[in-house]
This record gives structure tokens, sequence and C-alpha cells, in this order.
């Protein structure tokens, strides 16, 4: 069979969900449950490692779903508190990039109306100032197709 058999138009529409909130369970199968690796009142991006494998044991990584806050943390569950920036107005997270290393930078790419993105910024600065993470912020509106490419 062609693999080029299974290139077809899916039969569901993908449409993003806003939420204030999201419950994310530490057991996510049969093995072990994981170890939550953040606390109450941490800032998390989505992607995150949230909860790690127990030593000597079979579980899961998990990974933050959303950016937000963490409001609650027990032995089931992390419950995240989506950002302002998340919620503000109607724009597309497309990539957070964490810096891991000395020096390094970060940035979020997020797409939409012109006034929305800013708003979206706005609405995310205080947040970044308090945790002392801002240093600098750039809206570049309508980027060239080329750039978009190289960004992601």
């Amino acid at each position: 069979m062609d693999p080029g058999d299974y290139d077809h138009q899916t039969l569901y529409a993908y449409r993003e969900v806003a939420m204030d909130e999201v419950r994310v369970s530490l057991r996510q199968h049969i093995g072990a449950p994981s170890q939550a690796t953040v606390s109450v009142g941490d800032r998390v991006v989505k992607g995150q490692l949230i909860g790690t494998i127990p030593d000597g044991q079979l579980g899961s990584m998990i990974h933050a779903r959303i950016a937000g806050q963490v409001i609650s943390v027990d032995e089931r569950q992390v419950v995240i508190a989506a950002d302002a920036a998340a919620k503000a107005v109607d724009v597309k997270m497309i990539e957070v990039r964490l810096a891991m290393a000395i020096g390094g930078k970060s940035f979020i790419v997020m797409t939409g109306e012109l006034s929305a993105v800013n708003a979206d910024v706005d609405a995310g600065i205080p947040a970044s100032k308090d945790a002392g993470t801002l240093i600098a912020k750039t809206v570049i509106p309508s980027p060239t197709k080329e750039f978009f490419q190289k960004l992601l």
C-alpha cells in the first residue's frame, strides 16, 4: 500500500478552546504515578516538564498543556490557571522557546489580528516583569512567509 493513500482531509475540524484552568493527572497509564516537579505559585510554559518518573519505576514524563501559574498540586494532579496572555484576546500561540543556557533568550510566537496580538503581549507583560524575566518585547506586524518559516 502506498503511504500517499493515507493523505486525506480529516473528518474533524480543529478549533481552539479557551479555558481558565487545566487539571493534569499525574497518573497517565498503568505505571507508577508521576511525581510533580512544580509547586503552587510556580509559573509554567506550555510543554514544560511538570511531572517526572519516580526512581526505579515505569511511568510517564508529564508536560504542561498550557502556560500559566500552578494553583494546586497533590498526589493526583497539577492544576494550572491559564496566563492572562493565553486568555485575554483571540490569538493563537504557536510556539514558546525557552533558553536553557547562560545568556540564552526565550521567545513566544503568536499570530492573530495585530491589535489582538498587541493586547495579548501587553496582558502578559506584568507577569513577566514580576518574575524578572522580561528584557524586551517586539511585535512584528505582517512578517514575510520566509521570515516566519525561518523562525519556526
